[in-house]
Parts: structure tokens; C-alpha cells; sequence
């Protein structure tokens, strides 16, 4: 369901957070992990 993917979007956020030289990315990063939350939120839907 995206699990790694979403971690991978979290790491980001954090690094990009922690530093003002990946402060430009930190808004993709957040959309791209609710994308991802968003499509496991669907999947999830269809189990129950």
C-alpha cells in the first residue's frame, strides 16, 4: 500500500524541514506523501 513510499516522503519532510537548503522541497514532499496516504486511505476502504 505505499508503506515504504511513505516513509520515504516522511524522511524527506524531516530533512527538508531541518535545513533552510531543502526548505524549497518541503512542499512537494508533503503533497507527494498525502497523494500516497490518500491512495492507502482508498485501498483500505476496499477491504472493509
Amino acid at each position: 500500500m505505499g508503506v515504504k513510499e511513505d516513509v520515504s516522503h516522511i524522511f524527506m519532510i524531516e530533512q527538508s524541514a531541518g535545513s533552510s537548503a531543502h526548505c524549497d522541497n518541503l512542499e512537494d514532499e508533503i503533497v507527494a506523501l498525502n497523494k500516497v496516504c490518500n491512495k492507502a486511505f482508498v485501498e483500505l476502504k476496499h477491504l472493509v
